[in-house]
């Protein structure tokens, strides 16, 4: 028996607005150095998933 309707939390404009990856670059990054495409990659992906990580932990538990 269904009491109510299921929601989808993805939906919600604000959810995807921070799960949603953003454009940052537009650099042709096969023509990038090492250096540089591990500075983007630092800068871009391993802290904005230290800044989220901790509520993504949150809403786990």
């Amino acid at each position: 028996m269904r009491i109510g309707k299921a929601t989808n939390p993805l939906k919600d404009d604000a959810t995807m607005d921070t799960i949603l990856p953003e454009r940052t670059s537009d650099a042709d990054w096969r023509e990038a150095s090492a250096g540089e495409l591990t500075s983007y990659i630092v800068t871009r992906f391993h802290e904005r998933h230290r800044v989220q990580l901790p509520e993504l932990i949150r809403l786990a538990r």
